[in-house]
């Protein structure tokens, strides 16, 4: 993707991108170690990546490969990226499509009893947590 960044003619590659944040006019790209600000729209990122970033919510559009799990906090779920210290909330619109891709991904169910535990199932490996204390990680590939 070409950018134009205060001035510079930039390469931008999805593999160097963990996420993309829309503020405003501009748009953000997190890599690690640095960001870049310049004007765009993740619409328009979508189409120059089409299938290599997922959009997660209204203002976030996160690398397929860099997410590593969900994390639920206070019954909100957030995408878990090594090294990004910013939480990258998944919209409650946005969540059940995220879950689908995940489990297309890495074969991973998840099930929740009439107790508030989660039941979650990854390769064949069953774990129960308490509602608030949900973590679910994934294999990178």
């Amino acid at each position: 993707m070409h950018i134009i960044v205060g001035g510079d003619h930039l390469i931008l590659s999805a593999s160097e991108v963990l996420y993309f944040k829309a503020d405003s006019k501009y748009v953000f790209a997190y890599m690690p170690g640095r960001s870049l600000k310049f004007e765009c729209s993740l619409d328009h990122i979508e189409r120059e990546f089409p299938g290599g970033f997922w959009r997660v919510h209204r203002k976030y559009l996160v690398n397929r490969k860099s997410i590593v799990g969900l994390v639920m906090i206070d019954g909100s779920l957030y995408a878990d990226i090594p090294g990004v210290a910013e939480a990258i909330p998944i919209s409650r619109r946005e969540a059940p499509k995220i879950r689908a891709l995940f489990r297309a991904k890495d074969d991973m169910g998840t099930e929740r009893n009439n107790r508030g535990q989660t039941t979650v199932s990854v390769s064949g490996t069953t774990a129960k947590v308490k509602r608030g204390q949900l973590r679910i990680d994934f294999k990178s590939g």
